[in-house]
């Protein structure tokens, strides 16, 4: 289905002219890549969902439980602050995330590192399927701090990126858990 939202990507996809190749952003592989990872959840509004950002076999594994109880409904988990993801981006027209799903539609987000801006797009999974996401940074669409469209933004930047996150949204209350081997960024 064609659309600016998250798309399974081969190898054989690329056009064989692609001569600069994908650098990693994160790779997962040793227990100590989720180090500085950290959840934040609806409970900070009142909520009661709740996640884990944990290390298993090669992959960050993001789960939890949703709930809708008191106006809740979200999980995120995100990457290090102190780690700003802009100079592995800058150049890049894509993230790839090499990631294995629920069937839930999740949202990854790109945070401005100088400012409160952030950016988002959606990344429908394949329940218990590996696959590379493709995500063009032209398809995030800029929003607020809660998720709204923010069309007076400025235009994404990779290299301004300070942070990168995953949220699960959807309004399905029960478990969920996303498994990330690695995200690079593509030229």
């Amino acid at each position: 289905m064609p659309s600016s939202a998250g798309v399974e990507v081969s190898t054989s996809q690329r056009p064989a002219t692609t001569a600069v190749p994908a650098r990693t952003i994160f790779d997962f592989a040793a227990p100590a890549s989720v180090n500085g990872w950290y959840n934040q959840d609806d409970p900070v509004m009142g909520g009661r969902s709740r996640s884990a950002a944990t290390w298993r076999d090669g992959v960050l594994v993001f789960a939890g439980d949703l709930s809708l109880e008191n106006n809740g409904g979200f999980a995120s988990v995100l990457s290090p602050r102190d780690e700003p993801i802009g100079p592995r981006l800058a150049g890049a027209s894509a993230l790839v995330l090499h990631a294995t799903g629920d069937g839930r539609t999740y949202v990854v987000q790109l945070r401005r590192a100088d400012e409160p801006g952030a950016y988002i797009q959606r990344l429908p999974t394949e329940a218990g399927v590996e696959r590379s996401y493709e995500l063009p940074l032209s398809g995030f669409e800029p929003v607020d701090f809660m998720l709204r469209p923010r069309p007076d933004a400025v235009a994404l930047d990779p290299a301004a990126l300070g942070q990168l996150a995953v949220y699960v949204t959807d309004k399905q209350e029960g478990p969920f858990g996303l498994a990330v081997r690695r995200i690079d960024a593509v030229p």
